[in-house]
C-alpha cells in the first residue's frame, strides 16, 4: 500500500506545478540598473553579460530569510493589479548554482507593475510593495521616482484606486 501511494505521488505531482523558479540555486544576488529609465532594458544582454548600465555588479546577497520573502512575493497570492503598456525594468534577483551558473532571473519595474521571470513559469502580478521594502532592506535604490517603500505603497495604492 505505501508504495502504491509513493508511487501515485511520483506521477502526481509533476502535474501539481512547483513554485518559480523551480530549479536548484545556491546563491541569490539583487541588482539595481537601467538608471537612465529605458524601455525594455534587459539586466543580461545580448552577450549573456549583465548590462552596462548594472550599478552594483557584484550584486547584494540575500539571506536565506530574504529569499523566502522575495519568493513569497513572487509566488505567493497577490493582488491584482492592472496590465500597463510600459516596461521599465530596473531591479533584477538572479539565482546562481553552486558553481555560480546563472539558473534563473527575476526583472522588474516597480514603476509599471511589470516582472519578467526566466525561467517564464510566474507571474503576472506580484506583490510589489513586498518587493519594495526588501529592495531598501538590501539597499538598493527604489528608483529616481520613489524615496522609500513607505512612499511606493502609497502611490502604489493610488494608482490602484485610480484604475478600479
Amino acid at each position: 500500500m505505501k508504495l502504491a501511494v509513493l508511487a501515485g505521488l511520483c506521477c502526481v505531482s509533476p502535474l501539481l506545478g512547483a513554485d518559480w523558479p523551480d530549479v536548484k540555486y545556491a546563491v541569490v544576488r539583487g541588482y539595481f540598473y537601467n538608471v537612465g529609465s529605458e524601455h525594455d532594458r534587459r539586466i543580461i544582454d545580448g552577450n549573456e553579460k549583465l548590462d552596462s548600465t548594472v550599478v552594483n555588479p557584484d550584486g547584494v546577497e540575500l539571506s536565506r530569510t530574504q529569499v523566502a520573502r522575495l519568493l513569497a512575493a513572487i509566488n505567493g497570492h497577490q493582488r491584482i493589479h492592472p496590465m500597463t503598456a510600459c516596461y521599465v525594468p530596473q531591479h533584477a534577483f538572479i539565482f546562481y548554482n553552486s558553481w555560480g551558473r546563472r539558473v534563473a532571473v527575476f526583472e522588474f519595474g516597480l514603476e509599471c507593475l511589470k516582472g519578467s521571470p526566466d525561467p517564464n513559469t510566474a507571474g503576472p502580478s506580484y506583490n510589489f510593495p513586498a518587493l519594495a521594502e526588501l529592495l531598501a532592506e538590501l539597499g538598493l535604490p527604489l528608483g529616481p521616482k520613489f524615496k522609500s517603500p513607505r512612499e511606493y505603497r502609497k502611490k502604489y495604492d493610488q494608482m490602484l484606486r485610480s484604475t478600479s
